[in-house]
């Protein structure tokens, strides 16, 4: 029962973070996500724009150096530490 639901919470969030988030206007509330809910490392004055998406099962592995940007469409493959 543990299990099923460590795998329903990963998936309710990797589906938020790719089909709710990546959608949202605002950049302040898509980092904060990112970083607080998702557990990606992101440095300062880097930017992820509208429509990027995260696949993989080591989302919370992510570390995007500063001055970054993900523009529109870029697909980060998380499968293993990136």
């Amino acid at each position: 029962m543990l299990n099923a639901l460590r795998r329903f919470k990963f998936y309710l969030k990797y589906y938020l973070t790719n089909h709710v988030i990546n959608n949202v206007p605002f950049h302040c509330l898509r980092l904060y996500w990112y970083r607080h809910a998702v557990g990606m490392k992101i440095g300062a004055r880097s930017q992820i724009w509208l429509g990027c998406h995260f696949i993989g099962d080591t989302l919370d592995q992510i570390e995007i150096g500063q001055d970054t940007t993900l523009a529109t469409g870029v697909v980060i493959n998380a499968s293993a530490p990136v």
